[in-house]
């Protein structure tokens, strides 16, 4: 009986009792056949014109190969065949140049297709009629040791990947959209790992130019805080705080009440030196300036409508009386400006005096008045504490009878006490 040959690789199928003396050789040969279809490799050089893998019976054979590298510039789609039949699996890459496709078909089946860019490997079966892409029937692929899954740019020069977390706590599998989602959506998930396409439903809170802020986790507009792409206004004479170190308090910058006219003040454009003063320069521009002689650098007031008394025959002083400033420097001069109405005194032997802290600055002023009198009175000095610690100013009086400042009796009156610090 005549031997016959397999299906799939050729190999010869020796009947009993037959090839006497050549059985060695013939089995040499299915061995090196085998070790072909095993680990075979060959590199086939294509054109733009179909070509056909043979498998020739016994015989080393280019379509026995178990990887083949496709070669060769293409000018034109081609396909590469296998004649039908054969079952067998195969790696094949496809090394050709030229944007053009390459197929991979058993005669008279389908194709397995690289596109115009793919210059990759696949893994195939042929089950006798058709070749199948292995990498697109797969169930299950796992990425150990975080390793990545890369996805590779035209020129494979790059690609972008997904790779696991370092630790994960329990596996979780994610099912990605069944259909793409419309432009400017974002994917989410359902708690379960079920992706999808959804629309962001948060906007900004509020109207039109109105600052974002956090309201409780959700966003909300400010009505205070506006701000129109060039200009950042505070509304409702809202501050603008500078908290301290711990936000324990902090100092601020508001409007006044009531402002007449939009006005925009322009800092100064660089820092100026050691006790120089911030002043405008009646354009809204600040700058920094110095104090020379006779400018005012304070001015502090005090006044009061109600009656202040005194029976006491040394000066005593009244509350209401009373200022504390600290100089702008030890050569500041102090002018002391005391007015007062409706002065009534029952006795002709008063003193009204300016005492600086525990000094007699004037030394008393003695008032001529016959019982019930009524005065206006005004007393100025100007001191020279040379100090620049706070030191209180104040009018101090005495008598042996009665003396009423303001006194009810002559009608309402008013006494006023102010304090200017001067430099030199």
């Amino acid at each position: 009986m005549a031997s016959s040959y397999s299906t799939d690789l050729k190999l010869e199928l020796m009947a009993s009792g037959e090839n006497s003396g050549t059985w060695g050789n013939k089995t040499n040969t299915n061995l090196n056949l085998v070790q072909q279809a095993i680990a075979g490799f060959q590199s086939i050089a294509i054109t733009s014109t179909n070509t056909t893998l043979l498998m020739t019976d016994a015989t080393i054979s280019d379509a026995r190969n178990a990887v083949i590298k496709f070669t060769g510039t293409l000018s034109a789609n081609s396909t590469v065949f296998v004649q039908s039949g054969i079952e067998k699996t195969y790696t094949l890459e496809n090394a050709t140049s030229g944007a053009y496709t390459l197929a991979f078909s058993q005669v008279g089946g389908s194709s397995v297709i690289w596109s115009t860019t793919d210059k990759g490997i696949k893994q195939i079966y042929l089950d006798g009629t058709n070749p199948n892409d292995i990498n697109n029937n797969l169930s299950k692929i796992n990425l150990l040791n975080r390793n990545e899954l890369r996805f590779g740019d035209a020129d494979n020069s790059n690609y972008v990947s997904l790779k696991a977390p370092a630790t994960i706590a329990s596996n979780i599998s994610f099912t990605l959209p069944g259909d793409d989602g419309t432009p400017n959506q974002f994917i989410q998930t359902d708690g379960s790992g079920n992706l999808s396409f959804a629309t962001a439903t948060t906007g900004p809170g509020g109207s039109t130019t109105q600052v974002q802020y956090n309201n409780s986790n959700a966003f909300a507009g400010s009505s205070t805080m506006t701000f129109d792409g060039t200009n950042l206004q505070l509304n409702n004479q809202a501050d603008v705080r500078f908290g301290d170190s711990d936000n324990s308090n902090y100092v601020a910058l508001q409007a006044p009440a009531t402002v007449a006219a939009n006005t925009v003040f322009s800092l100064p454009r660089a820092d100026g030196t050691s006790g120089q003063f911030i002043a405008t320069q009646g354009n809204t521009n600040l700058t920094f300036i110095s104090l020379t002689g006779g400018l005012i650098s304070q001015v502090l007031s005090t006044s009061t409508p109600t009656m202040l008394s005194t029976s006491n025959g040394t000066y005593t002083s009244f509350a209401a009386l009373k200022l504390t400033i600290t100089p702008t420097s030890a050569s500041s001069r102090i002018y002391i400006n005391w007015a007062s109405q409706n002065i009534f005194s029952n006795v002709g032997d008063d003193g009204i005096t300016i005492f600086r802290n525990s000094t007699d600055l004037n030394s008393g002023t003695t008032m001529i008045n016959g019982p019930t009198v009524t005065e206006r009175y005004l007393l100025q000095f100007i001191d020279s504490p040379n100090t620049t610690s706070a030191t209180e100013y104040t009018i101090r009086a005495k008598t042996t009878g009665t003396l009423n400042l303001n006194n009810t009796a002559q009608g309402e009156g008013v006494t006023v006490l102010s304090l200017w610090d001067i430099g030199d």
